[in-house]
């Protein structure tokens, strides 16, 4: 299991993760079960899921993890440790016992979330656990009243966030999950660290989706670290905790179109999501969803999987997860290196033995460029294909799928 920290420490340092180590996925144990065995082999790190609080507390008071009719979280956490996942836990929802509304909004409330954040903390320290305070707090579907939801939302993290890493020093405490990356939700966001919440956790955590290509997310990156740094000396970083692309285009069958037409255009949005993520310094990469929902070919909810929903057999976008981990996963992102347009990339990557690797893709149209410099060693392309090369100052192709140069 990665045993990454987020602190400010590590950021100063200039210590650099692994791309092994921001690599997860987002699944959902309530609605199916994971193989994680299957996750550990495709090279996921992290898993993403929730505690879900109405589950638990049935009764006031009364905090019952294993017996519960529903999930026995006690097995669900040693099965992703057993097969070396971090832990990622949302801290989920409101709870009927405490309020008749989704939204912690109200003392009431805030008291019974807390303390049952408190006592799940406790129950499950020194795992390495990543704890995250609510979901999408920000966005009327599941918080709502909106009204004060930022002050409100910031209150419960301030009085939960202490006695969580209190009760579970080996964890670390991220928040809001913040619902898209755009202005109306950054100006949600910058209410809650007028509020001090920056002072409370280790990293803040987005969802980035959108219906434009993945390096577009750069812009709201940051914009993100300037806010950070308007409100607080900490050098808090930044987790892309649940973002992916569908491979079906037609949203809910009204016809909007989401971008991604297929499989191929999934792959290659999710791969050069997570090397523009790495890029970035984004401590963790959750990729939304480790296997499809359903099999409705009109609904986009149900197509977002790495893996078909058999959980058997990977789509493009599962093959491309694992060639990127297989290939680049020890690597450690240097820079991006000018090659005069700038809709093409050219990522340049070193391991710990001091060897060299490239990622190459364009949002553009196919092209080429030339490489310069001696290529001697192997080229891999998104999907697994090898070819050997061995030339000085070699021309290279672009294309929307990333293709990976190691130098020997």
């Amino acid at each position: 299991m990665t045993n990454f920290r987020l602190s400010d420490d590590s950021i100063t340092n200039s210590q650099k993760l692994k791309l092994s180590e921001t690599m997860g996925t987002n699944i959902h144990e309530l609605q199916w079960s994971a193989n994680f065995s299957l996750m550990n082999d495709y090279g996921v790190n992290i898993s993403r899921d929730a505690l879900v609080w109405s589950v638990i507390e049935k009764k006031k008071g009364n905090y019952d993890f294993v017996n519960n009719g529903e999930i026995n979280y006690d097995n669900f956490i040693e099965n992703m440790e057993n097969n070396h996942l971090r832990p990622y836990l949302m801290l989920l929802y409101t709870n009927d016992l405490y309020n008749d509304h989704m939204a912690l909004d109200n003392e009431r409330v805030k008291k019974g979330y807390i303390n049952w954040a408190a006592a799940s903390a406790k129950r499950y320290k020194n795992k390495n656990i990543i704890w995250e305070i609510y979901n999408e707090p920000n966005g009327e579907w599941f918080w709502t009243p909106q009204e004060n939801s930022a002050q409100n939302y910031a209150d419960v993290v301030k009085r939960a966030a202490p006695l969580i890493r209190k009760n579970d020093p080996s964890g670390l405490v991220v928040a809001p999950a913040l619902a898209e990356v755009e202005d109306w939700s950054l100006k949600w966001l910058e209410d809650t660290f007028k509020e001090g919440i920056l002072d409370y956790v280790d990293a803040i955590s987005v969802h980035p989706y959108r219906t434009s290509n993945p390096e577009t997310a750069v812009e709201g990156y940051d914009k993100i670290k300037r806010l950070i740094a308007k409100y607080t000396t900490k050098n808090i970083p930044i987790i892309s905790g649940e973002w992916g692309y569908s491979n079906v285009p037609n949203w809910n069958n009204q016809g909007a179109n989401y971008i991604v037409a297929d499989q191929l255009q999934q792959a290659q949005y999710n791969t050069r999501m997570l090397l523009i993520n790495q890029s970035k310094n984004i401590r963790a990469s959750i990729v939304y969803d480790w296997k499809d929902d359903g099999q409705d070919d009109t609904l986009v909810e149900h197509h977002f999987g790495l893996m078909n929903y058999d959980q058997a057999t990977p789509k493009q976008a599962g093959t491309a997860f694992k060639v990127l981990s297989d290939t680049l996963g020890e690597y450690q992102f240097v820079e991006r290196v000018d090659i005069g347009n700038e809709n093409d990339y050219l990522m340049k990557y070193k391991n710990n033995k001091k060897q060299t690797a490239y990622a190459f893709w364009t949002t553009e149209d196919n092209h080429s460029f030339v490489f310069k410099g001696k290529a001697s060693g192997e080229i891999i392309a998104m999907l697994g294909e090898k070819k050997s090369i061995n030339k000085q100052h070699p021309s290279l192709e672009l294309t929307k799928s990333p293709s990976y140069l190691l130098i020997y």
